[in-house]
């Protein structure tokens, strides 16, 4: 049975209507502010509210909606203020294009069907809100989107048009798609086929090998930015969020990137390259296939922690209907460190083209370890004749191997005699450090250290990426030492 996704946060904060985020929410409680509906400190207290949901990759409810739930607006303050927007809308005019109806908007501003007349072609018109024109943050990174896409020429990545500016507003023109989110199966309770999400795959890989020449992290791999057209194309877009490789991701950054699908690095502020990009991907196909996200919680910072601290249980124990196969390639797109992964898209492009190809092998014991039965080793049977023949006179077989054993066991018991007598008097040190002992310096400052990272724990409690960041701190920092052991333990137990 299909499954829409995990009871925590998700639901119809990840996948909201069409219908509730026509407003841009900053503008809207302006307006509400300006015509006196609500104070300044309420706008404020929601606005702040919404805003750090956004910025961890949440599509929460519209701020209007927030403001009618708390009682802070009318339902027919609500309804005037979303008519004077759609006025509002209906006046911007961007030179060379005509405006035809509007697609959608967010934080940053409004993207619009409109026909860009030299051209006579229908394109997707992203403009950026007007009152954040004075905002060189938000011009920064509306800028900075529209130079990647630039860079980047692929069958399986929306292009890039045209960039400027037409009075006070600033516009970005792309590649309009007839396709429709791959979120949106979910939304409905659907998953793929698994023949499906092979397909769709290997046209990600393919798009992961381009980003990876041009040192590009897409960085927000996701089911809500993976169209899919009518002929089964796949079209990756937004990239709002793409960085250079290897760059670190900050503390304010660390929440970007939707935490169902965030890689473990980003989450833990770390550099990120082309193998977060896999764990995203990796991440998303779980989902599509299996109907609930990897991992589940009921707050962003949960779901982010478990990518951190908890084993993932594999998709075909989830949905029996996944193949050995794929739930194999899936798992190691999604091993926790990135040195565990696909090192390459080329490399998982290679293994996803076997799925589809059926030649795709899973590694198996017997091929690891060759057994006596091959017909290479049947030929080698001869010369164990041969060798009988010189047994001590009257002893067996079975005797012979009997005093070979028990010499070899006398051998292995007088080695490790003489290396733990040499441990011991002649590296002393070294027997120190397999008794775990330390500097009791060392050992004071990694106790110091774990009880600030507990104080902190106190203090934050919600903070649970940055108690277990403490605690970890303390077991790279202080390893084998009896403070890392107690820090091992209390991240094990963290939820």
């Amino acid at each position: 049975m299909a499954r829409g996704g995990g009871k925590g946060f998700q639901d119809k904060r990840f996948f909201p209507s069409s219908k509730t985020n026509m407003a841009n929410d900053s503008v809207y409680g302006q307006i509400a502010v300006k015509k006196k509906f609500l104070t300044k400190e309420q706008f404020q207290q929601c606005y702040q509210l919404h805003r750090k949901l956004k910025a961890m990759g949440i599509q929460a409810k519209p701020l209007g909606e927030i403001l009618l739930e708390k009682g802070y607006l009318t339902p027919e303050q609500h309804k005037k203020i979303l008519a004077y927007l759609k006025k509002q809308s209906q006046k911007i005019k961007i030179q060379g294009y005509e405006i035809l109806k509007l697609l959608g908007s967010g934080g940053m501003g409004a993207v619009y069907k409109a026909r860009q007349k030299s051209m006579d072609r229908v394109v997707a018109l992203k403009v950026l809100s007007s009152h954040l024109v004075g905002d060189e943050e938000y011009i920064a990174r509306f800028q900075q989107e529209a130079h990647i896409i630039a860079q980047l020429n692929h069958p399986n990545i929306v292009s890039g048009f045209d960039v400027g500016q037409s009075g006070p507003y600033h516009y970005f023109a792309m590649e309009y798609i007839r396709g429709k989110p791959l979120g949106k199966w979910l939304a409905e309770g659907q998953t793929l086929p698994e023949e499906q999400a092979v397909e769709i795959g290997i046209q990600m890989a393919q798009v992961l090998e381009h980003i990876e020449t041009k040192q590009i992290v897409h960085c927000d791999i996701k089911p809500n930015n993976i169209l899919l057209t009518k002929k089964g194309q796949v079209k990756l877009c937004d990239w709002g969020l793409a960085r250079p490789t290897h760059s670190q991701t900050t503390e304010e950054a660390k929440a970007m990137g939707t935490p169902y699908y965030i890689s473990p690095e980003q989450a833990a502020t770390e550099e990120v390259d082309i193998r977060s990009d896999i764990y995203s991907l990796g991440a998303t196909l779980y989902h599509l296939v299996v109907g609930e996200p990897v991992f589940d919680g009921p707050s962003p910072m949960v779901v982010m922690t478990k990518h951190l601290t908890e084993p993932i249980v594999p998709a075909r124990e989830r949905n029996p209907t996944v193949s050995e196969e794929f739930n194999a390639v899936l798992m190691k797109m999604l091993a926790r460190h990135k040195q565990d992964r696909y090192q390459t898209p080329t490399e998982l492009l290679n293994d996803f083209q076997k799925l589809k190809d059926g030649t795709f092998e899973l590694p198996s014991p017997q091929r690891l370890f060759p057994t006596s039965t091959s017909k290479r080793g049947s030929k080698k049977t001869g010369p164990k004749k041969s060798f009988r023949r010189h047994f001590p006179s009257g002893l067996s077989t079975k005797q012979f191997h009997e005093r070979v054993s028990f010499a070899f066991f006398v051998f292995l018991l007088v080695f490790l005699f003489a290396s733990v007598y040499y441990i011991i008097w002649v590296d002393h040190d070294k027997y120190k450090a397999l008794q775990g002992s330390s500097d009791p310096q060392k050992e004071k400052e990694a106790w110091q250290m774990l009880k600030k990272a507990s104080h902190y724990r106190g203090m934050n409690p919600d903070d649970l990426l940055g108690i277990a960041a403490r605690y970890r701190e303390v077991i790279e920092r202080y390893p084998n030492t009896e403070a890392a052991k107690e820090a091992e333990a209390k991240l094990k137990n963290l939820k």
